[in-house]
């Protein structure tokens, strides 16, 4: 009966179910123990510096069977505070995916959001059934999401890509010497040092400011969003490097290695300079491509919207627009009016930092 069917924010007492139902129902979050998720989850949505996201559950006949959540970050947009949340980590049992829970879930969603503060929520996504069915029940289709990718292990992507065995015979051979050149065309000969390092020292606050103000429309960095972003919390290997000039913090980059597509990826999580420091890119990514070289992997992967700050720099630095785009989805609150326009997306510097999986 439709009187036994609920959706509520989740409570510590569910995640064992939150478990239960994403290890049987093909959620992609669990390479963790019931531990290491549950630690998620708290890192997730309630952890943040900004103001706490929450998730939430769907309940039938009292049993959990479907799970959200909407992570939270601080951001500026168009020079302004704002609150954002990414939707993930959906999740709903097989046999009820096609009935009342998907509306129910997103319905809770869309009349939640909005009065605990946020101004925008977006999702970021892929299939093309799963991104219908949202445009259906409420969402926005503001526009598409490049993916950059700079090969490393070209007999692998190749592999992955070109199904004739003949074909992948005759390009190996054209494949592997355009690799050799492309790694050397992009030498970085400045003034700047890229350093690994096992937390952000003391002295990123002050570049995390400027850099949340160069740049219009952006999740803010801050020592404490950084810290907490890429922190024990969040249950993932993620390495982090430092760029200074004269002593002086001039950017980071943060990275890390992961599967995508069958592929052994390296993922540029999040790389940040001042949009005009060319010495302090340049010497990220090389930085980026030593890294990728010692960690044997077949790809490095950023992501970007089509005029992001960067872009210019990720091809510079050998990276190609894959042929695979993301969709991003949004929905504006009520009181902050449409938010997501041609120019928006323009000025908007969105990466895999802002995504809840990566």
């Amino acid at each position: 009966m439709r009187g036994t069917q609920v959706v509520r924010d989740a409570q510590a007492a569910d995640v064992a179910a939150i478990v239960r139902i994403g290890a049987e129902n093909d959620l992609f979050s669990f390479d963790l123990d019931d531990a290491g998720f549950e630690r998620m989850l708290v890192w997730s949505y309630r952890a943040a510096p900004a103001p706490a996201g929450f998730h939430a559950v769907a309940e039938r006949a009292s049993t959990i069977v479907g799970h959200y959540g909407l992570m939270p970050f601080a951001y500026r947009i168009d020079g302004a505070p704002a609150l954002c949340g990414i939707a993930g980590n959906l999740v709903i049992v097989r046999e009820q995916r096609r009935g009342w829970m998907f509306i129910a879930m997103q319905r809770h969603l869309t009349e939640t959001f909005p009065p605990r503060g946020f101004d925008l929520i977006y999702a970021i996504g892929a299939r093309p059934e799963v991104i219908d069915l949202n445009i259906r029940v409420g969402w926005t289709r503001s526009g598409l999401l490049p993916i950059y990718a700079k090969p490393y292990r070209v007999a692998a992507l190749l592999s992955a890509s070109i199904g004739s065995t003949l074909l992948r015979a005759l390009a190996l051979p054209f494949a592997a010497a355009g690799a050799r050149v492309w790694r050397t065309l992009h030498a970085h000969r400045g003034d700047v040092t890229v350093t690994a390092v096992a937390e952000f020292p003391p002295e990123i606050a002050a570049f995390a400011e400027a850099f949340s103000q160069a740049l219009p429309t952006l999740a803010v960095r801050s020592a404490a969003v950084l810290a907490w972003r890429f922190g024990a919390g969040s249950e993932r290997d993620y390495r982090i490097a430092v760029a200074r000039r004269a002593g002086i913090v001039v950017g980071y980059v943060v990275t890390r290695v992961m599967t995508m597509h069958g592929l052994r990826t390296l993922a540029v999580v999040d790389l940040a300079a001042l949009p005009r420091d060319r010495g302090a890119l340049d010497a990220l990514f090389v930085y980026v491509d030593g890294v990728a070289r010692r960690e044997r992997v077949d790809v490095a992967s950023a992501l970007s919207t089509p005029a992001g700050a960067f872009v210019g720099a990720l091809r510079r630095a050998g990276y190609l627009r894959a042929p695979e785009s993301l969709t991003l989805l949004t929905q504006s609150a009520p009181q902050s009016g449409p938010l997501v326009d041609e120019r928006f997306l323009r000025d908007w510097h969105l990466s895999w930092f802002d995504h809840d999986f990566v």
